[in-house]
């Protein structure tokens, strides 16, 4: 997440969110490829770099955190390119539980929500054995509509544009 654009108390807000990292763990299966179809279980965590107010620093606001899990049904296309090399493209649907923590000078507040989440999915794969490959991919993932309820610790909730996320992976797949 870059940003996120959303109300607070009546008041328009953006939290802006520093490079954060992911953990995925995925089974699947193939059938006789091109087509897989895996399931994904993810894990994402971005702290908050800057929080303002309509466009200033909101007060009293240090610091805080955004954390994610999901659960994804993908499914994927591998096109071969070369003998060991394919490209694949691929879309999922699932759900996300996300944490919305903010810290300040008065009292910490988070809450949790689900919501629908979807991907798409582009990568490159590259056989180095019979049955492993190694593979770089690139996700674009978007969690709908997150609220956040801080009452009665704030006086307030939080509602405001989807979640979204550009996000890099590398990693080793054995089929």
């Amino acid at each position: 997440v870059d940003e996120w654009n959303h109300t607070f108390g009546g008041a328009n807000r953006t939290a802006t969110h520093e490079t954060g990292w992911l953990a995925l763990a995925t089974v699947g299966y193939s059938w006789s490829s091109p087509r897989r179809i895996e399931f994904e279980a993810g894990y994402r965590d971005n702290d908050i770099d800057g929080y303002t107010s309509n466009g200033v620093p909101a007060p009293g606001f240090l610091d805080g955190n955004l954390r994610e899990a999901s659960l994804m049904l993908n499914v994927l296309y591998d096109i071969p390119l070369t003998e060991r090399m394919s490209f694949t493209l691929g879309a999922g649907a699932g759900g996300d539980f996300s944490q919305f923590e903010l810290n300040g000078t008065g009292p910490t507040v988070e809450d949790d929500n689900w919501a629908f989440a979807y991907q798409g999915i582009a990568g490159l794969n590259y056989a180095i054995g019979q049955q492993t490959s190694l593979f770089l991919n690139y996700r674009y993932f978007r969690s709908t509509d997150p609220e956040y309820d801080f009452r009665p610790v704030s006086p307030g909730f939080l509602e405001g544009d989807d979640h979204v996320k550009h996000t890099a992976t590398i990693g080793l797949r054995y089929a």
